[in-house]
């Protein structure tokens, strides 16, 4: 296509240019994760030469999106059922609801909570490699 003509030209070395996945669309790279296996994709199971990231991604994968969906109608059960008891019990009351709601996603909370500060981690150890890296190139072109 076009793209990829423009993409190749405008970067010709040749790792750019031997790359399979250079000009694909983020749908096609999605389409590969998702062949790939989903919690953990690695550069020998994707059709091309670099590694993927599929974080943040999670719920574009089968897997992930068979659990999105348990999740949703987990949660709309336990709305559901909230309201039936209300209505059985000739109340109603949005904060009960609510709590219901709350209740059913606390599993999908923690697990994003704990995500999140798992990133975190990773994140301030990538940042202390990079700052040790330039520290270093600093001093070797000091000298």
């Amino acid at each position: 296509t076009g793209q990829r003509i423009c993409e190749r030209t405008m970067h010709p070395t040749p790792n750019n240019n031997n790359n399979p996945a250079a000009g694909r669309n983020p749908r096609t790279m999605l389409h590969a994760i998702n062949q790939a296996d989903a919690t953990t994709p690695t550069a020998a199971d994707l059709p091309f030469a670099f590694p993927l990231c599929a974080r943040g991604l999670e719920a574009r994968t089968k897997a992930g999106a068979r659990q999105r969906s348990r999740n949703k109608v987990q949660t709309r059960a336990a709305v559901l059922n909230e309201q039936d008891l209300q209505r059985e019990e000739g109340f109603h009351d949005p904060e009960f609801i609510a709590m219901a709601c709350m209740e059913s996603t606390l599993d999908c909370r923690q697990g994003a909570r704990a995500r999140g500060l798992y990133d975190e981690i990773v994140i301030e150890d990538y940042m202390d490699d990079v700052k040790g890296a330039w520290a270093e190139l600093r001093g070797r072109l000091a000298n």
